[in-house]
């Protein structure tokens, strides 16, 4: 009988432990990656300014769930936008293109500065991600 009982209790401290440890683990680690899409325009053209979140097979941005992005410039470029919404993405397989308007006022090396929030999600777990992304621009003469 007391054996049963110390296997018990080292069951229930074992899975308390592994419990733990999963709480600090990132579980989306290596389940998407965020890559800036640089771009080249012209002074006073428009053009877009772009990131992407790809993903690793059996992951996905949920599509109800939020999403969100504040977004600014450095002083070359307007932004059409100040905030993108799930509305603003394009969704495109084992891709999430994430596109803002910009007009280029200024020469030389410029950038868009997305902050942005949003869910990736497996079939097993969904977790609310952040991620601050800076776009390049280069803005040549006219």
């Amino acid at each position: 009988m007391r054996k049963g009982v110390w296997l018990m209790m080292g069951w229930l401290v074992l899975g308390w432990s592994a419990w733990v440890y999963a709480e600090g683990v990132d579980q989306t680690a290596g389940l998407y990656r965020v890559k800036p899409n640089a771009s080249t325009l012209k002074a006073g053209s428009e053009g877009k300014a772009s990131f992407s979140i790809l993903l690793k097979a059996g992951a996905k941005v949920h599509p109800q769930a939020p999403f969100q992005c504040a977004v600014s410039s450095s002083a070359g470029l307007s932004v059409s936008k100040a905030k993108l919404g799930h509305k603003d993405k394009e969704i495109k397989e084992k891709m999430v293109h994430v596109p803002v308007g910009v007009v280029a006022k200024g020469v030389g090396q410029q950038h868009v500065q997305m902050g942005c929030s949003f869910y990736i999600c497996t079939k097993d777990i969904c977790v609310r991600k952040e991620a601050s992304v800076k776009i390049p621009v280069r803005v040549a003469a006219p």
